[in-house]
């Protein structure tokens, strides 16, 4: 055992190395000598034993916008129905309102480039719009029909755009355009096809009309779209 002592010394003087302290880190006692005060060695003995800092991602942040902007969206969406989808313009809420919480949503879009995005790819129905010819429907209805639904079928990769008004008894008014040239958060558009369907007829119409609509704020149950019109539509994914 005595042979082997020098032995495990050599052995365990790298390792000690690594945890030597700086003269005068820590106290030297010597014979005779006053007793001198540790607390200047603490903070270097523990200094030996930091941990590293990480950068650790604020998980919370996300979420917390997430629900800021699930919180608006109802807001939204209750003003929508409260104005019979745009029938009574902005319904009980002023349009200062109803412009400040749609205003406020665009600043919190969660989408890049969203005209370029698959979550545009879906049937989207209408829940507010300020263009005249589709409230007429809407509240007139067609010939005694009365409006049932109002949505819009977009593919972003076939690159197609459809609008659908339904009536009762079948009916409905079908506009097929294209989609097309999209960049950012705008697209542009050209009417393909138009159909007309009143109980048992169904006559084709000359399909003209085209621009672009612009996509304000989307993500994946909610559009905001305003358009070469100078139209908004809200809409919601079904």
């Amino acid at each position: 055992l005595e042979k082997m002592l020098p032995l495990c010394i050599l052995l365990l003087l790298p390792a000690a190395s690594a945890f030597a302290f700086s003269a005068g880190s820590l106290p030297v006692h010597t014979r005779g000598a006053r007793h001198t005060s540790t607390a200047a060695g603490v903070p270097a003995l523990f200094a030996q034993f930091q941990l590293p800092k990480f950068n650790l991602p604020n998980f919370g942040v996300g979420a917390k916008k997430e629900a800021g902007n699930e919180i608006l969206k109802q807001k939204l969406l209750d003003m929508c129905a409260a104005a019979r989808q745009g029938i009574d313009g902005t319904g009980p809420a002023t349009q200062e309102e109803f412009d400040g919480i749609i205003e406020e949503l665009i600043a919190k879009n969660p989408t890049v480039d969203p005209a370029e995005s698959s979550l545009m790819t879906g049937r989207w129905q209408m829940k507010w719009t300020s263009e005249k010819e589709i409230l007429f429907c809407v509240e007139k209805g067609f010939f005694g029909l009365p409006c049932t639904d109002v949505y819009q079928t977009i593919d972003v990769i076939a690159g197609t755009l459809g609008n659908v008004i339904e009536f009762s008894d079948e009916g409905f008014l079908k506009v097929d355009s294209n989609y097309k040239n999209q960049k950012g958060s705008r697209f542009e558009f050209k009417f393909q096809s138009c159909a007309l369907k009143w109980k048992f007829l169904q006559v084709p119409l000359p399909p003209v009309g085209e621009g672009w609509g612009e996509q304000v704020y989307l993500d994946e149950s909610l559009r905001i779209q305003r358009d070469s019109r100078g139209d908004t539509l809200v809409a919601a994914r079904v």
